[in-house]
């Protein structure tokens, strides 16, 4: 028997009635088996929630597959996701995560920041969508993507007058570019403050969903550009 504190960052439907679990750790992506877990009646079948948190009691099958046995369930977040806006949110959560967990191993930075921000997430207020952005702007600092908003990316002039999104930084008037945000823009504050506040700074500050999709699809065009790796979730969130 092996108790873990952990995360449910995804599931999937294995053979028959089974489920594969990926549960975020401290130090670890642990993969389990859920045996017979499709079925209601199966206890196991109620940790089948993205975002799902708790004590997770694990043990070795005959063929040396870590199966679960039970969960002590802390925090079902899933259950903070109510509307159509939310469900978009937490699909877009689930693949950011799971895609980029795969490529990094900083296991206790990305447990402590889901932790963070879906303790503070309130489907109830547009407060909701900040936090967002500042997740996504935190896994991109994670894997080695942190904007230079100080001087200059290409020449390291102070005299700076937008960020650009594919050069990753600020850029004074020479090398502005079609893809630079303007400084005077609303949102290079935004994209400035996702980057360069903490959590406890940007949890009371409220967006509208229109601002939220364009910031986010500029957050997206950085982060295809730095890794080339492409999420379907996007697509689904711009169709609102």
């Amino acid at each position: 028997m092996e108790l873990i504190e952990g995360i449910v960052i995804a599931y999937s439907k294995y053979k028959d009635n089974d489920t594969v679990f990926n549960i975020l750790t401290k130090n670890s992506l642990q993969t389990a088996l859920g045996i017979g877990s499709e079925k209601f009646t199966n206890k196991i079948n109620k940790l089948r929630r993205s975002f799902l948190y708790g004590e997770f009691d694990l043990y070795k099958g005959p063929t040396n597959t870590t199966k679960i046995r039970d969960c002590k369930i802390y925090n079902d977040f899933s259950s903070k996701f109510k509307n159509l806006e939310d469900l978009m949110i937490l699909d877009f959560l689930t693949e950011l995560t799971f895609k980029c967990l795969i490529e990094n191993d900083e296991y206790l930075k990305y447990f402590d920041t889901i932790l963070n921000v879906l303790n503070n997430y309130d489907s109830q207020y547009n407060t909701k969508y900040m936090l967002i952005l500042y997740y996504f702007a935190t896994i991109l600092k994670i894997n080695g993507v942190q904007p230079a908003f100080r001087n200059c990316i290409e020449c390291g002039s102070s005299n700076v007058s937008g960020f650009d999104i594919l050069r990753g930084g600020v850029v004074c008037n020479e090398h502005f570019s079609p893809s630079t945000i303007d400084c005077n823009d609303e949102n290079f504050d935004i994209l400035s403050n996702i980057f360069t506040l903490n959590i406890d700074e940007i949890k009371d500050i409220a967006l509208d969903w229109n601002k939220f999709k364009e910031i986010l699809n500029h957050l997206y065009n950085l982060f295809v550009f730095s890794f080339n790796v492409k999420l379907n979730s996007i697509n689904t969130i711009n169709t609102l």
